[in-house]
């Protein structure tokens, strides 16, 4: 018996199988180093836009949004939005926040008009689903781009898609896993809601603004996160001012002043000076509303002093637009004053605050606040006539002219179609300043123009 061990001849000893793994591993081993360099090539290309992604967004964080427009753009000339998504959405807002940047120095319309466009082209890849975070962060981008746009044009359109936009960010921002998201959103919702609350008089808007304003206090207390608790103070006295304007009772206005009082706790001059005035204007303007109610000249001497201490910041040198707006309003103070105050210097004054405003408030640049401060100083015109004594009639006449040009230049902005209200409202001056015109000049023409002028002015 042989007793000799047999061995099974393994497969892998066959010459032709050795051959073909032969030529098989020289095959791989030569792929090896060519796929390996195509990604690493790749991941290269990639490292390079993601830096160039971060160069922009440190252009952003200082505020030169200018370069870092620029910088996306270039970034967009090199990448695919089908090859590299993530990527692409990430520039293109990037892109909404440079435009919206630039939004506050020029061409306020178009550049926002560019933001949401961008914004909108990012939420195209950022969904919900794939992207919640960066959806919702990206949500709340485009609310403020909205936001801002409402002052422009398609007010109620404009904050409805704001409101809409922070609604669908908070079905990502739960409170309890992102709270200071959450109350952020909550802070930015309620500014919404009460600026519709302008443009509709329904308090449910005013209801939800407050109550969105007092849910983002609870999370950011007064002790651990003093700058947000007061700004948010500041946005509950904007509330309550917005109470009075629909009920004109007192004490909402006192809260209002109150709640600002709070605020300047932490907004001292010192610390946060732009902050400071921006509040100092807005305590004048609730003392000037308060003056219409209760102590008028007492109330009014009060808002006077608060737009004053705003000036001393908000000059016209560093501070064109804050600096106009105050002149508009002491230009209504200064009126106010001329009807209890038998001194011409008031009306003087009034008149040069008008026009310091309307020197940067072009219809240009800030349509509604050339509208606003040309309605304004149609005011002025007609009580400047009612001040002049019998025979200053060509002055009389001349002053009404000049309320007739300035509510018509105001009507420019505040057309039918885009705002109604103010619409009617202005045209509810413009038929008076024809009615008083009409006895001094053209009696049936400018009798005629107040009829068709008070017809339009019933139609809202």
């Amino acid at each position: 018996i042989d007793m000799s061990i047999k061995k099974n001849k393994k497969w892998y000893h066959s010459p032709i199988i050795l051959t073909i793994i032969s030529l098989l591993g020289g095959a791989i081993l030569s792929f090896i180093p060519a796929y390996y360099f195509t990604i690493r090539a790749e991941r290269v290309e990639y490292g390079k836009i993601e830096n160039a992604i971060i160069v922009a967004e440190d252009f952003l964080s200082q505020g030169m949004a200018g370069e870092a427009l620029g910088k996306y753009e270039e970034i967009l000339t090199n990448i695919s939005r089908d090859i590299k998504p993530e990527f692409y959405a990430r520039v293109k807002r990037g892109e909404g926040l440079a435009y919206y940047n630039l939004a506050a120095k020029a061409d306020q319309e178009n550049n926002l008009k560019k933001s949401i466009s961008s914004y909108l082209e990012s939420l195209e890849i950022y969904t919900m689903n794939k992207f919640p975070h960066e959806y919702a962060r990206t949500q709340g981008y485009l609310s403020n781009a909205y936001l801002s746009m409402s002052e422009i044009r398609d007010k109620q359109g404009n904050l409805t898609r704001a409101i809409q936009s922070n609604l669908k960010a908070l079905k990502v921002y739960d409170i309890k896993l992102y709270p200071m998201d959450y109350g952020k959103t909550k802070l930015n919702l309620g500014i919404d809601y009460e600026c519709l609350s302008k443009i509709d008089s329904t308090q449910n808007y005013l209801d939800n603004a407050l109550n969105c304003y007092n849910e983002a206090v609870k999370i950011f207390n007064e002790d651990k996160y003093p700058f947000e608790n007061a700004t948010i103070k500041l946005n509950i006295a904007n509330a309550w001012h917005g109470y009075f304007e629909n009920d004109n009772n007192p004490k909402h206005l006192k809260k209002a002043i109150s709640f600002s009082e709070e605020a300047l706790k932490v907004f001292t001059i010192e610390s946060f000076p732009a902050d400071y005035s921006t509040i100092q204007l807005n305590i004048g303007l609730y003392y000037e509303s308060l003056a219409t109610v209760e102590n008028k000249k007492e109330n009014l001497s009060k808002a006077f002093e608060a737009y004053n201490n705003a000036l001393i910041i908000f000059t016209k040198e560093n501070y064109p637009y804050e600096y106009a707006s105050i002149n508009a309003n002491l230009a209504s103070v200064y009126m106010k004053f001329s009807e209890f105050e038998n001194e011409p210097e008031n009306l003087q004054k009034s008149q040069f605050c008008f026009q310091e405003a309307l020197n940067i408030f072009t219809i240009e640049s800030y349509p509604i606040d050339f509208a606003l401060t040309q309605t304004s100083f149609g005011d002025y015109y007609m009580i400047y006539s009612k001040s002049l004594h019998s025979e200053s009639d060509n002055e009389k006449l001349m002053s009404l002219e000049n309320a007739v040009s300035s509510y018509m230049d105001a009507l420019k902005v505040f057309t039918e179609e885009n705002y109604p209200e103010d619409y009617s409202y202005v045209q509810g001056k413009l038929a008076d300043a024809y009615l008083e015109l009409s006895e001094f000049k053209d009696r049936e023409e400018n009798l005629k123009k107040a009829d068709e002028a008070s017809i339009e002015a019933s139609k809202y």
